[in-house]
């Protein structure tokens, strides 16, 4: 069965607006994920797909982080393991636990560079 939940989520205001960004990610049925980034808005909801049916954990974490670049979502290695795999494990725990360790393993090899450095 076909699940989805929300990872992530960010309210944003202006003075003449208030808006909701969210991290939607759907499990399907044959085991892979879609990630889409949600915005409302008193104009309307605007729906940005971020990842299509994918298995890779490797691809989903750079699809996360590429968030950053263009919506209000802030997300790091760091929110990936803390704030999005446990809200993740309710859909999929080994997704979660295989995401958990890339962005573990890409924060372990900053970490290295910068004392190399």
């Amino acid at each position: 069965m076909t699940k989805t939940a929300t990872l992530m989520k960010q309210d944003g205001n202006s003075p003449v607006l208030f808006w909701t960004t969210k991290l939607q990610c759907t499990r399907h049925d044959e085991g892979s994920v879609s990630l889409r980034v949600v915005e409302n808005s008193a104009f309307g909801r605007i729906t940005r797909t971020v990842a299509t049916r994918s298995s890779s954990a490797a691809e989903l974490v750079h699809a996360m982080m590429s968030i950053s670049d263009w919506s209000d979502l802030q997300i790091d290695c760091g929110g990936i393991v803390d704030t999005i795999c446990p809200r993740l494990a309710g859909l999929d725990g080994g997704m979660a636990e295989a995401i958990a360790h890339e962005a573990a393993a890409i924060l372990d090899g900053a970490h290295r560079h910068r004392k190399a450095a």
